[in-house]
């Protein structure tokens, strides 16, 4: 019995360093989207401009003249809809109803000129969003219908100028920009960090903007582990929630050729053994969201495996 627990541990260990070494994918990167053509400027929306906390996208669902929310989330591999939210668009608008069948859906995305075309049927998560039929406008104007995730934006570049609030599907990056050591061909991007100048894979995720960086609390524990750590109540995710720790780490995170200081690290109750693993699996140490990157504008060319910040 021990001889298999040890063959077991050194599989893992092995499955493990060949991620580790881009052996294999966790999560196989599927284009779900056909190429953009578009190249043109579009706007996306905070859900609060003090926050800056979930980056949505204004889009038009099955040529529904209400105006629809997705969420750009490239934290995420798939894009999906909400089946809760999609419910109370089918009783709105019968006529463009969105078929669902085994929780896929047929439906047509449209940003401004941009037509979305799925290469199959989306996939739709049916506890998800709410129907906001039975809501006051005056409760929350804002209608999320959906995700959208790396998928979306695979053999293509998408460029984000924070600042002026816009975002563009393209096909390479300014000649002008110098791209920063990252992984971002296959899902997740994976920006290459340094602390105290070791080195550790920042996971990049558009959805996660709350936190200027999130890990596991094993690493939480090592960075800084004189540092005095806060509590916080709380991070929902998928409707539970979950106790924040906290700290200012001492040393600088550097990203690229910019250095930032005074950056706080979180960790939750939810980010324990299981979901270590689950970052070692992926490659990742830490996540980071938009916060680090809200002064400037970010290019992620998915075809030639460029990251660039200006």
């Amino acid at each position: 019995m021990k001889k298999v627990f040890i063959a077991f541990l050194l599989l893992v260990a092995c499955l493990m360093l060949a991620i580790r070494w881009g052996a294999v994918n966790y999560w196989l990167t599927s284009a779900n989207f056909e190429v953009s053509t578009d190249h043109q400027w579009h706007s996306f929306v905070w859900d609060s401009d003090s926050s800056k906390a979930v980056l949505f996208i204004p889009v038009r669902l099955n040529h529904c003249p209400r105006p629809l929310l997705m969420q750009l989330d490239l934290g995420s591999a798939k894009s999906f809809l909400y089946g809760k939210t999609v419910e109370g668009f089918n009783v709105e608008y019968p006529q463009k109803s969105i078929a669902i069948k085994d929780n896929k859906a047929v439906a047509s995305l449209q940003i401004d000129s941009l037509q979305l075309h799925p290469k199959k049927d989306i996939v739709v998560m049916p506890e998800a969003g709410n129907n906001y039929l039975q809501q006051p406008d005056t409760i929350d104007p804002k209608i999320v219908v959906g995700t959208l995730g790396f998928d979306a934006i695979v053999g293509q570049t998408i460029i984000i100028d924070y600042p002026n609030k816009k975002f563009m599907l393209t096909n390479r990056l300014p000649d002008k920009v110098v791209p920063i050591a990252a992984q971002c061909q296959r899902f997740p991007i994976l920006l290459a960090g340094k602390i105290e100048g070791h080195s550790q894979n920042i996971w990049f995720d558009t959805g996660s903007s709350a936190f200027a960086l999130l890990t596991t609390q094993y690493l939480f524990n090592k960075i800084a582990p004189h540092s005095a750590v806060d509590t916080s109540c709380c991070v929902q995710a998928w409707g539970k929630q979950y106790a924040v720790w906290q700290k200012t780490m001492p040393q600088a995170l550097q990203i690229g050729d910019k250095s930032y200081a005074n950056v706080a690290v979180s960790t939750t109750e939810r980010y324990d053994f299981r979901e270590y693993l689950k970052f070692q699996l992926i490659g990742a140490d830490a996540i980071t969201g938009n916060y680090f990157f809200l002064p400037n504008t970010i290019g992620i060319d998915t075809r030639r495996n460029k990251f660039a910040i200006w």
